[in-house]
């Protein structure tokens, strides 16, 4: 957990740009440990994300307490962020129940911020973690909850979020599917405008930022690909 804090870069770029790089890691180590046959995952996975909470409850303490992020969010969607990073990683291995599980805890986190980006990533990643589980329904459930009109009006102007509504489509497109169903018929192309429109913006920047920005556009063209 240490070094997932250690590997964040909360003050650097937008939504999950911040930690691309302490998932990436993450999911690195999760893999390690299963290919190690140190025993099941579960175990040390859940006591992760029962430590998110306290380990940004103390990065709150040594900061103002009204201080904002920089989407404009209290200090405490810390542990939102904590809980996203730790289900991605086990996403990455495929451990999807235990990854629905965190995305939901960050339900309990965000309060009235549902359209902050991380929030809109963990809605969508919990829907993504119950298809691939087999249970469609518990994906209907949160597809059908999330906000698509307020994303596509932000998608424009933010990275991030133009990503979850790729990554959206993406799911939603899969679902249709599985339920046998016809899936929307534009759906592949407005996935590849939106990546397109998501690698345009991953250009700018430089330096740490830029490296944060091409690692977080492929950790998304990885999962939109798994789901095409």
């Amino acid at each position: 957990m240490d070094l997932v804090v250690w590997n964040s870069d909360f003050d650097s770029g937008q939504g999950l740009l911040a930690q691309a790089d302490a998932t990436a890691r993450l999911a690195f180590r999760f893999d390690r440990w299963l290919a190690s046959g140190r025993g099941p995952l579960d175990p040390p996975a859940e006591e992760m994300l029962s430590r998110c909470e306290g380990v940004a409850r103390r990065q709150e303490a040594a900061e103002a307490s009204d201080e904002e992020d920089a989407e404009g969010a209290p200090r405490s969607m810390l542990t939102a962020r904590y809980l996203v990073t730790v289900g991605d990683a086990l996403a990455a291995v495929s451990h999807w129940n235990l990854a629905a599980e965190a995305h939901r805890r960050v339900r309990d986190q965000v309060g009235s911020f549902a359209q902050h980006p991380v929030a809109l990533h963990a809605a969508i990643q919990e829907a993504y973690c119950h298809l691939m589980a087999g249970d469609v329904q518990g994906c209907r459930e949160r597809r059908d909850g999330i906000d698509v009109t307020s994303m596509e009006r932000l998608s424009e102007l933010v990275l991030t979020v133009a990503a979850e509504l790729a990554r959206y489509h993406a799911v939603d497109q899969l679902c249709w599917r599985r339920l046998s169903q016809v899936e929307p018929p534009d759906a592949h192309a407005r996935i590849a405008r939106l990546m397109e429109h998501v690698s345009l913006l991953a250009a700018e920047g430089d330096d740490r930022r830029s490296y944060l920005r091409n690692l977080f556009l492929a950790m998304l063209r990885g999962q939109i690909d798994s789901l095409a």
